[in-house]
C-alpha cells in the first residue's frame, strides 16, 4: 500500500507511506528514487537520526575520499588484518577497568 502527501509548508519535501515485508525490506517509490538518482547500483547509507530511519544515496566521492564495493576476497583481508593481537586485547581490557 503505497500513500503519497504533500507538504504545502515544505514543497520541496515529498514524503510517501511504504510498509515494510516481512524480511524488513521497503520498496522506494519510483518518484524518490528518480528525484535522487537512485538506480539498483546506488549504494545508500542507512541511520537512525531522532527516531527516523534515515537513508541517503551515497555518492562515488565522499569528503574526497573514493568509495568503491570490494570484492569478499578484500573484506575478509580486512577482517583478518583488522584482529587485535593478545596484548593489545589484554591493554585495552585493563583501560576498561580503570
Amino acid at each position: 500500500m503505497k500513500v503519497g502527501i504533500a507538504s504545502a509548508t515544505k514543497p520541496w519535501v515529498r514524503r510517501q507511506f511504504v510498509q515494510p515485508t516481512p524480511r524488513g525490506q521497503v520498496t522506494l517509490p519510483i518518484g524518490i528514487r528518480r528525484t535522487l538518482a537512485i538506480d539498483p547500483s546506488t549504494l545508500l547509507d542507512v541511520s537512525v537520526e531522532r527516531g527516523r530511519v534515515v537513508l541517503s544515496p551515497v555518492r562515488p566521492s565522499v569528503s574526497g575520499k573514493q568509495v568503491r564495493r570490494y570484492s569478499d576476497d578484500e573484506v575478509q583481508e580486512f577482517l583478518a588484518a583488522d584482529r587485535l593481537t593478545a596484548d593489545e586485547q589484554r591493554f585495552i581490557q585493563q583501560l576498561l577497568k580503570r
